[in-house]
């Protein structure tokens, strides 16, 4: 029995850090697509470091809020409910990234 509990939990380590990887290789290569774009983005727009760091610290701050917000929407409400202003949202961004492709461009870039 502690011998397959052993191989149980060697398995799982092995399918975690095979996971981990990929996840962290996904990650670097969106991060080597996008970087160059939002350097020439930044600059076409002249945003200094100042600009730079306050578009970040904002974006982050926005992100933390938001998530909390339909993290608690969706406690109370379920997750009906979150995952429909979710998609809303993108459909809202993706038509106004139709109508402007320099703001959808300016946005991957800094995703």
């Amino acid at each position: 029995d502690e011998a397959g509990s052993i191989n149980i939990a060697v398995r799982t380590l092995e399918e975690g850090t095979v996971l981990s990887c990929v996840s962290l290789l996904l990650l670097v290569t969106g991060a080597s697509l996008t970087f160059p774009h939002m350097q020439s983005q930044r600059d076409k727009l002249g945003c200094d470091s100042l600009c730079y760091g306050s578009m970040t610290s904002v974006r982050g701050a926005l992100g933390l809020v938001g998530t909390a917000l339909i993290g608690r929407l969706s406690d109370k409400n379920g997750t009906i409910l979150a995952k429909t202003l979710g998609r809303l949202g993108a459909r809202k961004y993706s038509n106004i990234a139709i109508a402007n492709g320099r703001r959808a461009c300016l946005y991957v870039g800094t995703v």
